[in-house]
């Protein structure tokens, strides 16, 4: 019996495992750490959640960002911020370095596909095979390695499906138990993704949620208990994300980019998906040295793998048959959302802005990612009944649609192959970097299209001869065009051992000696590559603002643009005298330097302004010899005081006990219900020996 048990729990944690091997094998060049992620995840979100970690593992407050852009507060939804659970857990007991970085890109990824396989197989498909095939095609999209250098996209791949398997679950089986669920569901989402995915997704619930509720047919009884236990998840959902709402939109007042974007702006409409882009369902290479006016090839990747569309035709038959019209409306959200990435190409983005909120946001062409989940839950929509062997059985209608596709795409693959075929004595360059780098737009699509024709033809043999090969081929084709694409979108030439060396990590939190107009925000290395905001590693203040993305003080971004009231700052310590004169009575003297703590001692010969460069904020507060003294405004953007003479020390805090209390409050909550709710849960079937 023991025996049998154990077959049980290997056979149910199957998919998982193939779906973890899958991701590994995607992304090997980071995961075997021969190479270093690169862009925006290194220069914006390693930062924080660097400094993070290195402020509880050295027993201070996370939440004031001393290094960044003269100060900046983590108490928002903006980034990795002191309410995101699995951050400041992993934060708490892992020691960062790039290595955990690696691990955390990878484990967000892998579990894009373990939530997707979990609502695929609960909710949607019988079949786990087919489950686990759709799980990986949404797991191994372009979207996915387009966006490799964004974590914040990464982690609504995994809490966007995570958050519609809790929904449903709580709509076939209203309960306290699912209300709690979806409320954490949507709170880690909400704390973990960023804020442009969480809008657009709160709006697909509200209207999704009215469409349901018309079309809702059940007797009063359970439209009762439906009401109760959804009205539930809703007040749950609000207590939960009430304080991180409310910080974030305290943050926002404060910030550069507070007002909605004009619609008409180049800058609003940057990064679109051009229809060009379209040839990257096939060919995912193609999409790399395409060239538009403002947009690029992170967004212009489309690719979803082979299986969506030698589905397509079988399940638009199956649905003008049976008539459903759950797949249909899923099938035209999934191209509604096509159309919208297209941004100014279409005015459906546009029209977009009268919802609240929609205004602030650029980049079109992430929407994609509400195509791919549509399109992939319009096929298991379609599928529910079916199975993978039923589609591939020799004789059977939908194989004969598969097979179809799958000629289409050889065909289609072989006459791209021979279109580009004047490439192919140019497309290996002196090494491997070189071939990356150098590669023409011909040079890509060309050897994408090799590698199309070599697994559109397996595929047709393995259909009409070893269909027990499909699955594999089927797998393999994502995996191998992942790959290909991390060059481009994923990874550096630097190893993350070399990236490592280059921060050059200071451990706990020193007093800083130099001027932080003295201190290099940006470090440029041997092969003239820039570095931004070296300075957090090495735990100092510096007056320069390196690619700070929306996490800076609007009062700071314009103080440092006026290039004259910044030479004011020359030579000035972190903390420092208005209109000094040098006058040898007067000295400051910093005595530690924590990110939510400053203390100098201080003499003076007669009353002077004092000034710590740090951003003013709310929750900065200063002391005189223990007293409180309140901080005063003039034309710095910073924390300032007014200190009488005399001999004494002046403390400089922030402090926003509101934020503490309400984040670990939190934390406990999400962390308690996960563990009542999910390991005593974790039953396996045992089935018989005979």
């Amino acid at each position: 019996m023991k025996n049998t048990r154990f077959i049980s729990i290997t056979d149910q944690l199957k998919p998982y495992f193939v779906i973890a091997i899958a991701a590994l094998l995607a992304y090997l060049p980071v995961s075997s750490m021969l190479f270093s992620l690169k862009n925006d995840v290194l220069a914006i979100e390693y930062p924080i959640q660097h400094f993070m970690s290195e402020s509880l593992r050295n027993g201070e407050s996370p939440v004031w960002f001393n290094t960044w852009s003269m100060g900046f507060p983590l108490q928002s939804i903006l980034t990795w911020g002191v309410y995101s659970t699995p951050q400041m857990l992993t934060g708490f007991f892992f020691e960062s370095n790039i290595y955990i970085l690696h691990i955390e890109f990878l484990f967000f990824i892998m579990a894009s596909g373990w939530c997707m396989y979990k609502l695929l197989k609960t909710h949607f498909l019988k079949d786990r095979q087919l489950a686990l095939l759709l799980a990986c095609c949404y797991m191994l999209s372009g979207f996915t390695v387009g966006s490799s250098q964004w974590l914040l996209y990464i982690t609504g791949m995994t809490f966007i499906p995570l958050c519609i398997y809790c929904l449903l679950s709580l709509l076939k089986q209203p309960s306290f138990k699912y209300a709690l669920l979806f409320a954490v569901a949507w709170y880690l989402f909400f704390t973990n993704v960023h804020i442009y995915l969480t809008v657009v997704s709160t709006y697909i619930l509200f209207f999704s949620g009215i469409i349901y509720f018309i079309r809702l047919s059940i007797d009063k009884v359970e439209k009762r208990k439906l009401y109760k236990f959804v009205s539930l998840a809703m007040l749950f959902t609000v207590v939960l994300c009430a304080a991180p709402a409310y910080y974030t939109l305290e943050t926002i007042s404060h910030l550069q980019r507070s007002l909605p974007l004009a619609s008409n702006s180049t800058f609003f409409q940057s990064n679109f998906v051009h229809p060009d882009a379209l040839s990257s369902f096939l060919l995912p290479l193609s999409s790399i040295k395409t060239t538009h006016f403002n947009t690029e090839g992170t967004v212009l990747d489309v690719y979803i793998g082979l299986l969506p569309f030698l589905l397509l035709p079988a399940t638009l038959f199956l649905n003008l048959k049976q008539k459903n019209t759950a797949a249909w409306g899923l099938l035209i959200a999934s191209f509604f959302f096509l159309l919208v990435s297209f941004g100014h190409l279409t005015p459906i983005r546009g029209w977009l802005n009268i919802l609240p909120g929609m205004g602030h946001f650029r980049h079109p062409g992430v929407l994609r990612i509400f195509f791919n989940l549509s399109f992939i839950l319009y096929l298991a929509q379609s599928l529910k009944n079916h199975s993978l062997s039923d589609l591939l059985m020799k004789g059977s209608n939908q194989r004969k649609k598969i097979l179809f596709p799958i000629v289409s795409l050889l065909l289609l693959s072989l006459l791209t192959m021979l279109l580009y075929s004047g490439n192919l004595k140019t497309v290996w360059k002196d090494s491997f970097y070189s071939t990356v780098k150098n590669s023409s737009n011909g040079e890509l699509v060309l050897v994408s299209a090799v590698i199309q024709v070599c697994f559109t033809a397996a595929l047709l043999f393995s259909i009409t001869r070893k269909k027990q090969l499909f699955s594999f081929l089927i797998l393999a084709e994502l995996v191998v065009n992942t790959l290909i694409c991390t060059p481009f979108f994923t990874v550096s030439t630097y190893s993350a051992k070399e990236v490592e060396s280059i921060f050059q990590n200071t451990k706990g939190f020193p007093v800083q000696r130099s001027s932080p107009s003295e201190v290099p925000a940006v470090l440029t290395d041997a092969k003239n590559n820039s570095w931004d905001n070296i300075n957090t590693y090495r735990k100092e203040v510096s007056n320069s603002v390196s690619k700070p993305g929306p996490l800076i003080m609007e009062s700071v971004a314009t103080f440092i643009d006026a290039e004259k009231i910044k030479r004011t700052l020359a030579g000035k310590q972190l903390v420092f005298l208005k209109d000094s004169i040098g006058d040898p009575a007067n000295s400051i003297r910093i005595t530690k330097q924590v990110p939510s703590e400053v203390i100098a001692e201080v003499s003076l010969a007669q009353p002077r302004e004092i000034v710590l460069q740090q951003a003013a904020f709310p929750g900065w507060k200063a002391s005189y010899n223990n007293a409180p003294i309140p901080l005063i405004k003039n034309d710095l953007p910073f924390v300032s005081v007014r200190v009488p003479a005399g001999t004494g020390t002046i403390v400089f805090k922030f402090e926003k006990k509101g934020v503490g209390y309400s984040a670990l409050l939190l934390h406990l909550i999400v962390i308690i219900t996960l563990l009542i709710y999910t390991l005593p849960k974790l039953r396996f079937r045992s089935s018989s020996l005979s």
